[in-house]
């Protein structure tokens, strides 16, 4: 699936008719013949709909409408500049506002009510984008969660695994050149913000299983290494768990075993 595909898979809303635009065609034509896409975009579906479920539990602030009208009636006072002399006048929620024939401080007042709904608005628009984004990630929570993930996929459906790795989603959820084993099989998982990352369980030499969680995620990575640590982040229970990041793509790496045999899963030059 290309990049552009992608894009429109998490652009679709559940319930709404968007895959009948024109704009769409593609991707409406390549769900009716690719079961795993209609899937993963059934899941991502249903992922956006818990989102906004839970979202709209978090009211904006009551008071909001009144701290922005006594921040700016104070500016207006003082004749200080403020917020609304750096809107321009041909923004069409001012434009009726600042155009009718009325006297100028009431033209002001109903701008400084455009104002604040904007504001509002904004407000709402950041909150769900804060919600969506999530706060920065570590790599003691991807351990935490990698237990969950790891019991999923490996004491599940052993039917679930899908051995053709030709259909494996590479593209989006591309294999690291400094994981030296080779993939015999994948299947997807619901891991962190993404409902359709992708588990590859790995051929090691040595090692009893191995399991690689790939996931693509909005929030912040600046804490993870750029590259598989030398010293596994984990190893307890039998499990050598090593955490990295390239971009907005996470690695999860399980390795039933001990350090070393973790270590013979990574390259010592570490470039990603």
């Amino acid at each position: 699936m290309n990049e552009h595909l992608r894009e429109q898979l998490e652009a679709c809303r559940p319930g709404s008719d968007e895959l009948r635009e024109p704009e769409m065609t593609a991707l409406a034509e390549q769900l009716a013949r690719d079961p795993e896409l209609r899937a993963q975009w059934e899941r991502i579906g249903q992922f956006d709909a818990a989102v906004a479920e839970a979202f709209d539990e978090v009211p904006v602030p009551p008071e909001l409408a009144d701290r922005l009208l006594t921040a700016l009636g104070a500016a207006d006072a003082s004749n200080q500049p403020s917020p609304l002399d750096e809107i321009p006048l041909d923004e069409p929620l001012l434009q009726t506002a600042t155009t009718s024939p009325v006297p100028r401080r009431r033209s002001r007042r109903w701008a400084i009510v455009a104002a604040t709904a904007v504001a509002a608005s904004l407000l709402v628009a950041v909150g769900m984008w804060l919600t969506r984004t999530g706060p920065s990630i570590g790599s003691a929570e991807l351990v935490r969660q990698s237990h969950g993930w790891r019991q999923e996929v490996l004491q599940g459906d052993a039917g679930q695994w899908q051995t053709d790795m030709a259909a494996a989603p590479r593209d989006d959820y591309p294999l690291p050149r400094s994981v030296t084993a080779s993939a015999k099989a994948w299947q997807r998982v619901a891991a962190l913000d993404d409902p359709s990352a992708v588990a590859f369980d790995l051929a090691p030499r040595g090692a009893r299983r191995a399991v690689l969680f790939v996931i693509r995620t909005r929030r912040s990575t600046g804490e993870l290494p750029g590259s598989p640590p030398r010293s596994p982040q984990s190893g307890t229970g039998g499990w050598q768990i090593g955490v990295w990041h390239s971009g907005d793509v996470i690695y999860v790496l399980a390795v039933s075993g001990d350090r070393r045999q973790y270590l013979d899963l990574i390259r010592a030059a570490t470039t990603i």
